[in-house]
């Protein structure tokens, strides 16, 4: 179990750090990891975060097809600074937003699957 938190943790660092087709092919990677049983889930467990590794990888897809169709904006040379400029803020919005919905899902898959809930006899 430890070790899927572990790839979601690492997907969460690479997407702060704007690496977009490296997240993609890390989640692609862990996905398949999962499907071969590495390391042993629960069905329940499993499909979580394979859930949440495929939201990765396509929200990246998403924002790179993005990009592509900013390109068809482009009408000459004048326009290439304010693409990049404005590609720039896209691409941290974007990254940052893909890292902070894995790290509140990843949360809440720790506390539903690991965490051990307050009982009333277990708070005193």
């Amino acid at each position: 179990m430890l070790l899927a938190f572990i790839y979601s943790i690492v997907l969460i660092k690479t997407s702060l750090l704007g690496l977009g087709l490296v997240s993609i092919v890390l989640s692609t990677i862990f996905i398949l990891a999962l499907h071969l049983n590495i390391p042993t889930l629960s069905t329940n467990a499993k499909s979580e975060f394979i859930k949440s590794f495929k939201f990765v990888t396509f929200s990246h897809l998403l924002g790179y097809l993005l990009l592509l169709g900013k390109l068809l904006f482009i009408d000459g040379w004048q326009d290439v600074p304010m693409f990049i400029a404005s590609h720039l803020i896209m691409h941290h919005i974007w990254s940052g937003l893909i890292a902070a919905i894995l790290t509140l899902t990843t949360i809440l898959k720790y506390q539903t699957l690991i965490a051990k809930p307050k009982t009333p006899a277990s708070i005193k």
